[in-house]
């Protein structure tokens, strides 16, 4: 049988009609296809002439196909590989007995069910780790931390491993039973299988980087982010990493400033470069502080009225300039001088002409308190005296 790709769908093509060749027709054939639930055995034609996935073929097929004379009929057997059993057939084929019988009048499509065997005893898995790093074991929690180990497996139908570098080194890749691409992760995960011997084993390859491990930390979240070149820390979401060499730089999130490193980091740039003297750990700290912020009162026109706060920090128009954190909030009151009254605000988001507004700093703002004269007020009401009659 072929596995899914190009081969299968040129024969599938080259025999949807009749071929004459040197007065001779050939009758078309028609196509099975044979899937696995997992692949964890194999169907063959009772007769040995093809088996999925063909020992040829990659480890882990579950899906193949095959053409064959339009009306023969054919006898499947399920094995299953060690430590599993046969669970029942879909599709072309029903039941749970491990034949079944297909007649070729149409295209058909069998899919074949395996289930890890809950009575199988368990099973040994050889764990080996080249370099320095650990495998661990999910979920059981077991530990490989060097040469070689030998677990017992439970009857599961699937095992995961997770691979975990030591200082001064990365996971390079998976070999043997894991069928896990190449990670380069700190924490790689792979997915066991069974060949149809049975055996598991599997090997974490760990591969060396750099003689320091770095850890990168933000004195306060939310203040700002370190990154590393090369690639590798972006903290506070990932802050270790390993290195020859490294430069990082602090970058404060709005609002901050960066301050000054504490740790292997020192002074006020906010990049810092890591050479390679020295192997162990380092650690560099990240102090970022508030930015101030200018706030700047205007009252107008000149002599119509002052601008205070609550401190009088903000007491315009001898004082109309103040500095101010972020994010502080300050309430600003129109004073308006005998005869004039507050006509509006504006800037800062102010409006309207309420005696008080707030202004939250996020950036220099710029506030204007416009007065305008006060209307008069109305003549006294005079009443003619009583003229008797």
């Amino acid at each position: 049988m072929f596995a899914v790709g190009a081969a299968a769908a040129v024969i599938a093509a080259a025999v949807v009609a009749p071929l004459s060749c040197m007065g001779q027709t050939y009758t078309p054939g028609k196509q099975l296809t044979t899937e696995l639930s997992t692949p964890a055995g194999v169907v063959k034609q009772t007769d040995g002439a093809s088996s999925c996935p063909d020992p040829s073929e990659r480890s882990g097929t579950t899906r193949c196909y095959d053409v064959f004379p339009l009306g023969v009929s054919l006898t499947l057997r399920a094995e299953p590989f060690e430590r599993y059993r046969f669970a029942g057939w879909s599709g072309a084929c029903t039941g749970k007995d491990d034949t079944c019988t297909v007649t070729m009048n149409e295209d058909r499509t069998v899919r074949a069910t395996f289930v890890a065997d809950p009575e199988a005893p368990a099973q040994p898995l050889t764990v080996k780790v080249e370099g320095v790093g650990a495998v661990s074991e999910w979920p059981e929690g077991r530990e490989c931390a060097s040469g070689s180990c030998t677990w017992r497996l439970t009857p599961r139908s699937e095992h995961r491993l997770q691979a975990i570098p030591g200082i001064g080194w990365r996971f390079g890749r998976w070999a043997g039973s894991c069928t896990a691409a190449p990670n380069i992760a700190v924490y790689a995960k792979c997915r066991l299988t069974r060949d149809q011997t049975g055996v598991v084993a599997t090997t974490a390859i760990f591969i060396r980087t750099g003689p320091f491990n770095l850890g990168a930390r933000v004195a306060e979240l939310g203040t700002g982010t370190i990154v590393s070149s090369p690639p590798g820390i972006h903290c506070p979401s990932s802050c270790d990493s390993y290195f020859t060499e490294a430069t990082l730089k602090a970058v404060a999130a709005p609002g901050y400033a960066f301050h000054h490193w504490e740790g292997t980091c020192s002074g006020t740039a906010p990049e810092c470069r890591l050479g390679a003297a020295g192997a162990g750990e380092r650690t560099a700290v990240a102090v970022f502080a508030l930015r101030n912020f200018m706030l700047s009162v205007t009252p107008t026109p000149n002599g119509s009225g002052a601008v205070v706060n609550a401190d009088r920090s903000i007491a315009c128009p001898l004082n109309c300039a103040v500095p101010y954190p972020y994010r502080t909030v300050i309430e600003l009151t129109a004073r308006p001088s005998a005869g004039w009254q507050l006509a509006s605000w504006s800037g800062g988001g102010c409006s309207g002409n309420a005696e008080t507004c707030r202004v939250t700093m996020g950036a220099d703002t710029a506030v204007i308190a416009t007065f305008a004269p006060a209307a008069a007020p109305p003549p006294p009401t005079t009443t003619a005296p009583n003229t008797p009659p």
